[in-house]
Order: C-alpha cells, then structure tokens, then sequence
C-alpha cells in the first residue's frame, strides 16, 4: 500500500462510526484522564464505551490513531465552546479577559485539560505527533491574534506592535502557568498571577478603558 493509499485510508476510517464513534471518543476522553496517553488500550476503551476491539480497530486503524484522534476532539470541543463564547461578547478587552480565564483555569482541569496535557506529554518522545499538536496549538493562538486585530481595529487597542507576536507571548505565557496550577505549587499564586497578567496585556496592547473584569 502506497503512502497515498494510506492517507485515503485514513481519511475513510475518520468518517465511519457517525455517532457511535463519537460516544468512543467520549468514554476515550475518560480513559485517557484515567489512565494516561501511554497506558490506555484498545480493551479499556472497549470496556469503558461497550464497542468491541474489533470495531475500534475498523473505525480508528491503530490504536495511536484512536489516542490522537481523542486528544485532538476534546481540544477542538473545548475550542469550539469558547469560540462559541467570545461570538457573544462585543468589547474586545472583555474578550481577551475571557481568554486568560479559560487558560487560568488550570488548576482544576476539566477532562480536555488533562488529555492536551497527556498529549503534550506523548509529543516529547513522538516527534511524529507534533505536527498535529502544533496546528491545534496554532487554533488556540488565532483566538488572542484576532481578538486583538479586533481591538486594533476598533481603536479599543493602541498598540503597534504584530498581533501576531502578541498573541504567541500572551498564550506561551498562559501555557506556562498550567503545570504549576495543576500541581498546587504554593509558590504559584493564580489570583496574583491573573491580575499581573492582565496588567501587562493592558500596557502591552496601550488599553486604557475600564478594566471590567480585570
């Protein structure tokens, strides 16, 4: 089988299932928190979504592509509830305050939390995911980037500076608060932190309306 039978291949298994391949990747999820990238097997996820190895292994291939089709749904879930939440807010500030929240919330991880971890984790030793987890992180990027075209366009932001650039210091700045938050490392304060942060995010981006928020 040639490399490009094999990408077609890939793009037909992702396609099968419709529903129930969803509830697989549901209980998947809750394995995954369970147990870990490296210790979750076909049989767990059988046992945790009533689907037999079998059928996992027709809808998914391998049981890497289950893990890395698991960890990416439940970063697009994530994403997609807060894309689906910034659509609501009108001022771009209030928009950027969100935006940390979500990334603050470290340190009482919900399911997708804990999965991009583990996924972060099987990415060190597999260069060969990276690819994927960059373009995720790439999505979650986009959400700062063009929150602050937004307030660049909108006068709310003064700043001259590559939102671009921006955007990938305040996300590699909120990435890094995520380990500490989920260990409890005392000499992490998150309330201190969160206001620091949206402090310097005002200077940075030349903000000087009312702080709602933060």
């Amino acid at each position: 089988m040639t490399t490009h039978d094999t990408h077609i291949l890939e793009r037909v298994r992702t396609s099968v299932g419709g529903e129930r391949r969803e509830a697989v990747l549901d209980a998947a999820i809750q394995v995954i928190v369970a147990r870990g990238f490296d210790a979750t097997r076909f049989s767990d996820v059988a046992a945790a979504s009533g689907v037999a190895v079998s059928t996992l292994q027709y809808y998914f291939g391998s049981l890497e592509a289950l893990l890395i089709e698991t960890c990416l749904r439940a970063s697009q879930r994530d994403l997609e509830l807060v894309t689906a939440t910034l659509a609501e807010q009108a001022d771009p500030w209030a928009k950027l305050v969100y935006l940390v929240d979500v990334f603050m919330t470290s340190d009482t991880p919900g399911p997708g939390w804990q999965v991009q971890i583990e996924y972060w984790r099987a990415a060190f030793t597999r260069p060969h995911l990276r690819d994927e987890l960059i373009r995720d992180q790439d999505r979650w990027r986009a959400l700062f980037r063009d929150t602050i075209r937004e307030g660049i366009a909108t006068g709310a932001f003064t700043t001259t500076r590559d939102p671009e650039l921006i955007a990938l210091q305040l996300n590699c700045l909120l990435d890094g608060t995520v380990f500490p938050g989920f260990v409890h490392n005392p000499a992490f304060n998150g309330d201190a932190f969160r206001s620091a942060c949206l402090e310097d995010s005002a200077a940075l981006l030349g903000y000087t309306g009312t702080r709602q928020g933060g």
